[in-house]
């Protein structure tokens, strides 16, 4: 799983609880990072903040998707609506809002990486 936001606690409390769970966890701190890391090891599923500096998770996701058009997207956005892009190739993102739960993050994460039924 690739986690992308800017703040750092964010990313390790995130990272503690994944792995916990039994993700493997791929840190970056924003959006340039984060398509990279995509590029070098790609992900089951990409949970990026919308707004980072550099890059937010929106133009992550579109690059992402761009070499990756099936990849599992989480857009976490602490806005009171979080940007809905309809330029990104593949399936829409999920959208998850800021501040989010351990559980809220477990849950939707469960719910893409779940095969889809015939």
């Amino acid at each position: 799983m690739l986690l992308a936001d800017d703040d750092e606690n964010v990313r390790r409390i995130a990272q503690v609880f994944l792995r916990r769970q039994g993700y493997q966890v791929l840190l970056a701190e924003n959006g340039i990072e984060a398509v990279k890391l995509a590029d070098e090891h790609v992900p089951q599923l990409a949970v990026l903040d919308a707004i980072m500096p550099e890059m937010g998770g929106a133009e992550a996701a579109r690059l992402i998707r761009q070499k990756h058009p099936e990849l599992p997207i989480i857009l976490a956005s602490g806005l009171g609506s979080a940007p809905t892009p309809e330029d990104i190739p593949g399936p829409p993102p999920a959208l998850l809002g800021k501040p989010y739960s351990s559980d809220q993050l477990l849950k939707l994460a469960r719910r893409l990486l779940r095969p889809p039924r015939p």
